[in-house]
């Protein structure tokens, strides 16, 4: 008769005999502790990389919404830049901010401005594609990296489906909220080859969308739709 005894994580047959005799009979003492160590480290080992992971995660994305922060959308910038080269597209920045957010903060406190930003980054990842990446950089402001765009008209779109998205009333403490979006667009390559001149125009043309009057899009080279 066969029993299978398993030492630590290590399967072991036995002909005969009880199970904890046959693993005695089986081992030595010396490779009984070896065995119980390798399990011990294996067990230290997964704890310790999935502890990695996590610190890893907290680095990379906001603690409140769980976004990519400005450092991870940088480097998924880059790759995206290198992606539009090799194929000949373009890939757009489009750095979002919302309007009205300070009016929810104000009135209904920071519990439901923090509960608006959570339920809009949902949203968020409902409309982008699965090559997209949309980021909280810090407060209301967003910013997504969407690549491999045939044409301008491509980034448009987009922005349209964004401000859509933005502008969905939200249900906060029996209360319906809306507010809306001021976005600035900038293109690789048309606007520049350098990731932070890039974010630094996409910004620039959000602030003339605020400044003309909110709730739209423009592109940094002036313009305004």
């Amino acid at each position: 008769m066969v029993n299978s005894q398993k030492a630590g994580s290590i399967e072991v047959d036995c002909i005969g005999g009880k199970n904890q005799e046959c693993y005695d009979d089986f081992f030595l003492a010396e490779e009984r502790n070896l065995l119980k160590n390798i399990t011990e480290l294996l067990g230290r080992s997964a704890e310790r990389k999935q502890a990695e992971e996590q610190i890893k995660h907290l680095a990379t994305h906001d603690p409140l919404t769980d976004l990519p922060t400005l450092r991870l959308v940088e480097d998924r910038l880059a790759m995206a830049m290198e992606l539009a080269k090799r194929h000949k597209k373009k890939t757009a920045v489009l750095f979002i901010d919302l309007d009205g957010f300070k009016n929810v903060n104000d009135t209904l406190g920071h519990d439901a401005g923090d509960y608006l930003l959570k339920t809009l980054a949902q949203h968020f990842l409902t409309c982008i594609r699965k090559t997209d990446t949309i980021s909280r950089i810090g407060g209301d402001e967003f910013l997504l990296v969407a690549g491999e765009l045939k044409s301008v008209d491509d980034a448009t779109k987009i922005a349209q489906k964004v401000l859509k998205l933005v502008s969905r009333p939200v249900q906060i403490e029996g209360q319906k909220l809306s507010v809306s979006a001021s976005i600035g667009i900038a293109f690789y390559p048309d606007h520049g080859e350098d990731i932070k001149e890039l974010i630094r125009l996409a910004d620039e043309a959000m602030y003339r969308v605020k400044n003309s009057g909110k709730n739209g899009f423009a592109f940094a080279d002036q313009t305004i739709k």
